[in-house]
């Protein structure tokens, strides 16, 4: 969900947000490890000793988005024995966010579980996971 509310203004109020812009195309797929994966922990007190705020490289939006590759090329360069970045989500805090370096993923660390699902059923309406999000986050959600 992290992708299809991403630019959610952080604003007051009732916020439109277009199925077919946002939500259209996309699908849900569940993942299970068949390992413990290494990652390089992005939460506040690692954040702080990078020397770098949640609002600079997680709370940014699309125009900053040349600076927070920038950051992610930079930490897989220093850490080699990590596999990706775990950070809490933006859009739905307390839940986890993450980005694996698919260089790194040497041995099968991931299992498909079923087959992917798509966030919009046949009748246009989106999943009830989408919904949910939708209303925590004050959006509503148009054709």
């Amino acid at each position: 969900m992290e992708t299809v509310f991403h630019d959610v203004p952080f604003e007051a109020g009732q916020k439109m947000w277009s199925k077919a812009s946002h939500v259209a195309g996309k699908v849900c797929s569940q993942l299970t490890l068949s390992r413990d994966l290494a990652f390089i922990d992005l939460s506040a007190i690692a954040l702080r000793k990078l020397g770098i705020s949640r609002k600079e490289l997680i709370e940014c939006d699309g125009s900053q988005y040349a600076e927070t590759r920038a950051w992610g090329l930079a930490l897989h360069d220093q850490h080699p024995g990590a596999e990706g970045l775990l950070w809490t989500s933006r859009q739905a805090d307390p839940e986890r966010s993450l980005v694996l370096f698919e260089d790194r993923l040497g041995s099968p660390a991931l299992n498909v579980v079923g087959a992917p699902v798509s966030l919009l059923l046949s009748d246009g309406s989106a999943t009830s996971e989408v919904l949910t999000l939708a209303e925590r986050l004050g959006v509503l959600l148009t054709p």
